[in-house]
């Protein structure tokens, strides 16, 4: 039962931190990088279309990080959601 509460207060925790000045100085840093990333793909167009596709394919991995990134505190409740996050113990000894 401890074990419930605490997970209550992680969470708790995590949807107070989103309001913060703090959480939203992240924010507004991960969009601007991406804003960066997205200006910098358009200086690619010259490039041969190998190394463009190259090029493109990790300004677009790089974007979808950084909006993974901003998703952190929603994907941390979500988890602290699940009813169980202990990890399997898999002994193949074990009978």
């Amino acid at each position: 039962m401890s074990n419930l509460k605490s997970k209550e207060s992680k969470q708790e925790i995590l949807r107070n931190g989103i309001k913060t000045d703090f959480w939203k100085l992240i924010l507004n840093a991960l969009d601007d990088s991406i804003k960066r990333i997205e200006d910098n793909q358009k200086d690619i167009s010259e490039l041969p279309a190998d190394q463009y596709k190259l090029e493109n394919e990790l300004i677009i991995k790089k974007i979808e990080f950084l909006k993974t990134l901003k998703k952190t505190p929603d994907n941390l409740i979500d988890w602290l959601e699940e009813t169980d996050n202990k990890e399997d113990d898999f002994d193949p000894y074990e009978d």
